[in-house]
């Protein structure tokens, strides 16, 4: 489902007057040091303010500027994985050996995996920001963020909603968008309605005609175009080519990424739909810490106001949930102590929704609060369409 996130030393400091109560412990003021990884060279990497290094450094710099832990300012130690899984795994035996209190794992499904396995005993506690992992019960991993399987959900509920009965899908060949067609196709009887065709294209193509002319001739009510990446355009250009731009699209939730959708938002069909968080589509239960910590987050990746996409649901949560953590324990906490207290922690509330974690669940959510938003062409202005949920239309 997804891909890719300072405040003077001076106002660090001078804002953990402002702390809130809790758990005691450390040297007065001493850092609490967390730990992330995510590409910052090679092929993943993403230049620029949108850099996972900088996405990471903005979340660590809005919690400090709320009180960081309890008077400790938290010091965030990034990683470069250079896009590689092996450098991944002697990240993770540098972070285990530096007494980091948390480790958070971005972005690829690879190298989460691989920093997982040296950790997922003996922590410290790893949030990955790669849906597909595993987060084994009891285990030292985490992921504060929605399931995959919720993007084919929300697809399906609002195709019912909608009542769109034939449905053309487009998919591509990375691996894994095979769940997305299966599950896409399964929910034809129970949301009511018919996919008329299925298509398949290489993510590598410069052309998709042969396939969206099979969508032409199936006469779609509507497109699920289920991809994540810039070959969307490549589609967006067949869909235009074949007189389908008035037929309304609906996007994979990882494509609701402005850092993508940028790149060729002139040239969008008249109607284009995507997934999307909690906080998208119900922004003014968003409050508090909440959106203070999401306002500097989209400020520090170059959005102006208003603008936001799904990026900040994979990770803004999972450090937010360790503040919560070791604010509630002290920065002294011990490994075990901080996983005990996440995989317990009930009704948390995030951007995202409310969390409830157990042992057996280290995921804490399974998307309940997503929704449904149109995205404008030329500005990327988003409206939600549907409730959280995706019970009923908005409006």
């Amino acid at each position: 489902m997804r891909k890719r996130i300072l405040l003077a030393v001076a106002a660090v400091f001078a804002a953990t007057a402002c702390a809130s109560g809790g758990a005691s412990g450390g040297s007065a003021g001493s850092p609490v040091l967390l730990a992330a990884m995510g590409p910052n060279s090679g092929p993943e990497y993403n230049p620029g303010p949108q850099s996972t290094q900088n996405q990471y450094q903005a979340l660590a710099d809005a919690w400090n500027a709320l009180g960081g832990i309890n008077g400790h300012p938290i010091k965030l130690e990034f990683h470069d994985t250079q896009s590689s899984a092996q450098t991944a795994v002697t990240i993770a035996q540098k972070v285990r050996r530096s007494g980091a209190k948390a480790f958070f794992s971005c972005c690829f499904a690879a190298e989460s995996q691989a920093a997982n396995t040296p950790l997922e005993n003996s922590g410290p506690v790893t949030f990955n920001a790669a849906s597909p992992l595993p987060t084994p019960a009891n285990s030292y991993v985490f992921d504060a963020a929605a399931p995959a399987s919720t993007g084919y959900t929300v697809i399906q509920k609002f195709l019912g909603l909608k009542q769109w009965k034939r449905v053309a899908l487009i998919t591509d060949t990375t691996p894994g968008e095979d769940a997305a067609r299966d599950a896409i196709s399964a929910g034809q009887g129970t949301y009511g309605y018919q996919l008329v065709t299925s298509q398949i294209f290489d993510v590598s193509a410069t052309s998709v005609a042969t396939q969206v002319a099979q969508v032409a001739q199936s006469q779609p009510d509507a497109i699920v175009l289920f991809s994540t990446g810039p070959q969307v355009a490549t589609v967006f250009s067949a869909l235009r080519a074949a007189n389908l731009a008035n037929v309304p699209v609906v996007l994979a939730d990882g494509e609701l990424n402005r850092a993508i959708l940028a790149k060729f938002a002139d040239s969008f069909p008249a109607e284009v739909y995507a997934p999307a968080a909690y906080y998208l589509v119900a922004p003014a239960d968003v409050t508090g810490d909440n959106k203070a910590v999401l306002d500097h987050f989209l400020k520090a990746q170059g959005f102006a106001d208003g603008q936001n996409d799904n990026v900040a649901s994979y990770l803004v949560d999972d450090f937010g949930v360790v503040v919560h953590a070791l604010r509630a324990l002290g920065p002294d906490a011990s490994n075990e102590k901080i996983r005990d207290y996440i995989q317990n922690l009930k009704g948390y509330q995030g951007i995202g929704g409310t969390y409830n974690f157990s042992p057996a669940d280290h995921r804490g959510t399974g998307g309940e609060g997503w929704g449904v938003v149109r995205i404008e062409g030329g500005t990327l202005a988003m409206k939600p369409v549907t409730n959280p949920g995706v019970t009923a239309l908005a409006g």
